[in-house]
């Protein structure tokens, strides 16, 4: 397991015990982009924590949709970049299930 903290919007490999601290403490810091679409919420975090092979880059970022017809719907990236990418990838989605439904980005 390789864990990492944020400097930023860069990445920087840390022992696990750091992460957990960083982790603890900066809550609203890793949040990349959360938006509303009827009753569903997409919200795109740094993880920080990467339980895959050691081999290729690492995912640290996820996408997470609660409620609505996508409710359950995951997604990992390696970079703050491919996260808000995919943050957006996934709310066009959701926009194409719910063409009448308003859009509110929230923080």
């Amino acid at each position: 397991m390789r864990t990492y903290i944020l400097k930023g919007r860069q990445t920087v490999p840390v022992s696990f015990l750091r992460w957990a601290v960083w982790f603890e403490e900066l809550d609203e810091l890793r949040i990349v982009a959360k938006t509303r679409i009827g009753t569903a919420t997409v919200l795109t975090t740094f993880v920080g924590l990467d339980c895959g092979p050691d081999s290729g880059p690492p995912m640290i970022f996820e996408t997470m949709v609660t409620n609505g017809s996508m409710d359950g719907e995951c997604s990992k990236y390696s970079s703050w970049g491919q996260a808000e990418r995919g943050h957006q990838m996934t709310i066009e989605q959701l926009c194409d299930c719910h063409e009448d439904v308003p859009m509110r980005r929230v923080g």
